[in-house]
């Protein structure tokens, strides 16, 4: 839901959606360092980000951006889904 929800949220803004299936870590990596410094990085994670061996959202806020992590949604359960869905509606 979140990965559907966000681009609808910020479609005005000028942005760019990565899936960490898709690619190697040094390709995401790369597209991390690219970025010009305060940018914000929205990360939704369904287990956990296979980059970098410690924490990917530390990293990126010692590189000076913004992030947003929503993490390992994976573990929550059907009904603590249904209570954020009816809460942020």
């Amino acid at each position: 839901m979140l990965t559907q929800g966000y681009p609808e949220v910020i479609q005005s803004f000028k942005h760019k959606s990565i899936n960490f299936n898709d690619h190697i870590e040094a390709e995401i990596l790369a597209e991390f360092e690219a970025l010009p410094p305060k940018f914000l990085i929205i990360l939704v994670q369904s287990f956990s980000f296979r980059t970098t061996k410690y924490l990917l959202r530390a990293d990126l806020f010692q590189q000076g951006h913004q992030v947003i992590e929503h993490a390992r949604i994976s573990y929550n359960t059907n009904e603590e889904i249904k209570m954020l869905v009816k809460y942020f509606r």
